[in-house]
């Protein structure tokens, strides 16, 4: 009974392990289009860059790629983000 359940908590920390690195390239994939959205705006404060990268809720990516698909200008975006 003991190798069972070794290997089904083995197992189980494998899924873990695989959700959190398609997580991860998940959040990467909607940053980098934030980012190729926001590149029609010339230059991006630092402080945009590192709230950016510190998100990691996908929902409010998608949010701020609407708001960059739809701004006009990045006071517009940055005001609709806060």
């Amino acid at each position: 009974m003991l190798l069972e359940e070794l290997l089904q908590e083995e197992h189980e920390e494998g899924l873990r392990q695989g959700r959190i690195a398609e997580r991860t390239e998940n959040i990467q994939r909607l940053t980098d289009l934030l980012f190729s959205l926001l590149k029609k705006f010339d230059k991006l404060p630092d402080s945009l860059f590192e709230k950016i990268e510190a998100e990691k809720d996908p929902d409010r990516f998608m949010q701020w790629i609407q708001f960059a698909a739809e701004s006009a200008s990045l006071p517009d975006f940055l005001s609709k983000i806060e």
